[in-house]
């Protein structure tokens, strides 16, 4: 499609261009500065190529859709992390609150797909998993082992660029709903850029404090280094509700403290005249708390129930109450190498390798076990309670190159590769005084049994095929193939046919087919958990909670299989058009139909289980190893291949400059995402388990994949740029969602979350050319979600409890400012 200065066409695929803020990029020619960008007028910056391994296409020229996010957008929201950024700029993505030490992974769902279904790549290279997995019921991302935003510095990213569309044909396991795309900033010989913010809810809580430094360095005449250092604090935010009491809140629902430090190393230097050496690496240290739920005395209140009374012995440690904090010191570092030429025999060629690790090591603290107290007299108030960790290595060989076909009306681009990757999975147990004598009040340190250590090999081979059969009409075709060394899992095949055809200038239709698929991830395959419940002092018997693989002695007895691939078939049909000067209108429909999809059963038996289920969960237990009391209860949990299911959905950007004068304008911007998933099917569980009446979903299980994610969300923004000045206001609208939980006193009670509006505001002044200022807020209008009325008057002030909905879609933080300033050398 033509460009022009008054036509200017975002043909490209839901590329949601906010003008001065936003940028097209991946391609080695782009702007390396946000200054850079911002001078650029809008059709400039629509001109600049994709990272698509067609080269040279144009965001707005490609068959698939895409939304291109520059830094300086990502700065304007006021944001720390590019995980809440991209939150704030992304309608089709989208994030849901944990509980505990779940709250402290930050991972991103694409068009309301788990945060497994969504692959993310540095750099075009593929991103290693966190080494924690999310097990928690009542959460919508439990089962997922995804990518953790959170450790990717936000100074080193230039653009972003999320592909809505299945992937894995050309980039393997993991790309069902999408891609998310880091491009870092090219390095540079010289120059320096420093950082500071901070900020406070309206609340008078999570205080922020961040600061960053990014450093140009020269690597002889023709190379260049840049380093980049951040660092990032926040305080607890509490928004739930009482426990018990007035004076005794639920903490385990609120937001974490953490300490967040991160370095990151880009260098490029040439070799020879036909090659390039690079390289790219970050590494995070992360410490971060969570606060459980206040254990008190009778002394403290004597109306609490004597069920959650702890018991007396822990009194002489703890006089009247005490609040236990889930710990967790985490490490992270990747590093990429690789070197890539531009003729080998005519191809351009790349040749890399990635290795990523996350280290997890989690603990209690201010806690008790109070059996030991009556074994031993005596009870540490710290403990070690676990670790967890994962690692990934990944060599790809990538080809590319352009073939003049006379029959063709552009060269046929030929692009085809090599992969070859290790993964490990690691789980320790916890000091033993976390786990012996019915373990600690708040959360149990993993025994054992729970320990694991795997591994697998993945081999993966692609092609990539595109060109233009005739002037109007693009069509790109991929294959990929790969083949998992885990049992289970086995080969796959996967492919991809997208095409264009632009009838004019101003309008284009394109379409996608594709097939996809996730592999269980090995923490999905092998991940353990103990919890045991002591009897209360009123009496009961002691409860044995474990999420159990089903790659174990005891899941075998459940006649539980190994987890299988997911598999997905993919429809997109879309439209691009430029009705008006200067007015870019995108629309995408789209349907992902899911099968084998991996999903936590929930607890075994449930609220509403038969007796018989109970016998079934000890039966399991002994199986793997587990130290049952006399007289114990049990509950299990596993991930299976439950359910499948089918979403459908419409992404729509239109984006419009209006200029005031000869130099000032208006860029506004209209970005939305509808979404809807149903569940087309239920597996049928092992004969095991439908003997004794057990199902694999649960009112709870349902809502997590089917209104757990917002039905809708909408975004107008508008940026106004007027001398040294820059004002940003954006309107966001939240459509319904639904939270349902197994804890409440009434099970599986939905809780509803009606739409919402939240308006976020940012303001900028350039003090000197070098000098930025910037202040603003998020939430500015305070809106907090109404209290769940549909809970039971019991709920309001049990152990569960919860002012807000746990997945509120805008958080439950309210109004937060900031201030920050920039400066450059």
């Amino acid at each position: 499609m033509k460009k022009t200065r008054n036509s200017t066409l975002t043909g490209s695929t839901l590329v949601s261009l906010f003008a001065l803020t936003s940028a097209q990029a991946l391609a080695a020619t782009a702007p390396n500065s946000d200054d850079a960008l911002l001078d650029l007028p809008l059709e400039k910056l629509m001109e600049i190529e994709t990272g698509t391994r067609d080269v040279g296409v144009k965001a707005w020229q490609s068959t698939t859709p895409i939304q291109v996010v520059s830094a300086e957008q990502l700065a304007a929201t006021g944001q720390d992390n590019v995980f809440d950024a991209l939150m704030a700029l992304v309608p089709s993505m989208s994030w849901s609150q944990n509980y505990d030490l779940g709250n402290v992974v930050r991972s991103a769902r694409l068009r309301g797909m788990s945060p497994g279904e969504v692959l993310v790549l540095i750099d075009g290279k593929r991103r290693h998993p966190t080494g924690r997995i999310n097990s928690t019921p009542g959460t919508p991302d439990q089962g997922s082992n995804p990518v953790d935003l959170d450790l990717i510095p936000l100074s080193m990213i230039d653009h972003v660029e999320v592909l809505l569309d299945g992937a894995s044909a050309q980039y393997g396991t993991d790309a069902v709903a999408g891609v998310i795309n880091f491009i870092l900033k090219k390095p540079t010989a010289e120059g320096a850029t420093l950082t500071a913010s901070g900020g406070k809810a309206s609340a008078g809580d999570d205080g922020r404090l961040s600061a960053g430094l990014a450093q140009g360095i020269a690597l002889g005449s023709d190379g260049a280094a840049s380093v980049y250092l951040d660092y990032r604090h926040q305080d607890f935010a509490h928004r739930t509700g009482a426990f018990f009491s007035s004076d005794v809140q639920n903490y385990s629902l609120d937001y974490p403290k953490t300490e967040l430090a991160t370095a990151g190393l880009n260098l490029s230097k040439p070799i020879g005249r036909e090659a390039d050496f690079y390289a790219f690496a970050t590494v995070a240290s992360r410490k971060g708390q969570t606060l459980e739920n206040v254990r008190v005395t009778s002394a403290f209140d004597p109306t609490v129930p004597a069920a959650d009374i702890y018991p007396a012995n822990a009194v002489s440690i703890f006089p009247r109450q005490f609040d236990p904090r889930e710990t967790v010191d985490e490490t992270d570092a990747a590093f990429t190498v690789g070197i890539k030429g531009h003729d080998l025999g005519g191809w351009s060629w790349d040749l890399s390798t990635t290795w990523g690790r996350d280290n997890q090591r989690e603990g209690v603290i201010d806690d008790v076990n109070s059996g030991m107290i009556a074994a031993t007299g005596s009870s540490p108030t710290s403990f070690r309670i676990g670790q967890e960790s994962t690692s990934q290595v990944t060599t790809n060989l990538d080809l590319r190159k352009p073939f003049e076909w006379g029959a063709l009306a552009a060269p046929l681009n030929v692009a085809f590769g090599f992969e070859h990757r290790s993964e490990t999975y690691t789980e320790g147990a916890g000091e033993a005084a976390s786990y012996l004598y019915g373990a600690t009040a708040a959360f149990a340190g993993k025994s054992p049994s729970d320990i694991s250590d795997s591994s697998r090999n993945v081999e993966a081979a692609y092609v990539d095929l595109s060109t233009k059969i005739a002037q109007r009409w693009a069509v790109d075709v991929a294959g990929r193939y790969e083949n998992y060394s885990q049992a289970g899992v086995g080969s796959t095949a996967n492919g991809k046919l997208s095409t264009r055809y632009d009838f004019t200038p101003e309008f284009a239709l394109r379409a996608t087919l594709s097939n996809g698929f996730h592999a269980p991830t090995l923490a999905q395959s092998h991940f353990s958990d103990t919890v045991v419940y002591p009897p209360s002092v009123s009496g009961g018997s002691p409860t044995l909670s474990v999420q159990l693989p089903v790659a174990s002695p005891g899941g075998a007895m459940l006649g539980e299989p190994p987890l299988k691939p997911e598999k997905s078939n993919n429809i997109d049909f879309g439209l691009v058009a430029a009705p008006l000067p200067h007015l870019d209108i995108t629309l995408d429909a789209y349907q992902i139909d899911l099968s084998n999809r991996i999903i936590d059963t929930g607890y075994i038996p449930g609220p509403s289980a038969p007796a018989s289920a109970n016998a079934l969960a000890l039966q399991a237990l002994a199986a793997n190893g587990n130290v049952i009391a006399p007289g114990s209860l049990a509950e299990v949990q596993f991930f299976t291949n439950g359910v499948d299911t089918r979403t459908r959905g419409v992404d729509f950007s239109a984006s419009y400059v209006q200029y005031i004068g000869d130099a000032d304008k208006i860029h506004w911007q209209l970005d939305g995402n509808f979404n809807h998933t149903s569940i087309t099917n239920v597996h049928t569980p092992s004969p095991t388990l439908a003997a004794a009446g057990i199902t694999y979903v649960n009112p709870e299980v349902v809502n997590d994949l089917t209104a757990a994610t917002p039905a809708s969300r909408t975004s107008l923004a508008a940026n106004y740029r007027k001398g040294s000045w820059e004002y940003t206001v954006r309107e966001t609208r939240y459509g319904y969602a639904a939270y349902v939980s197994s804890f409440t006193d009434v099970p599986y009670t939905t809780i509803p979350i009606q739409p919402a509006f939240i308006t976020d505001v940012d303001f900028a002044c350039d003090l000197t050319k070098d000098l930025r200022l910037s202040f603003g807020g998020n939430n500015v209008f305070n809106k907090l979600p109404p209290p769940p009325s549909s809970l039971a008057a019991v709920d309001t002030v049990d152990r569960d409890s919860n002012r807000y909905p746990i997945n509120t879609p805008w958080s439950n933080i309210g109004a937060y400012y900031y201030v920050k300033l920039t400066a450059r050398f």
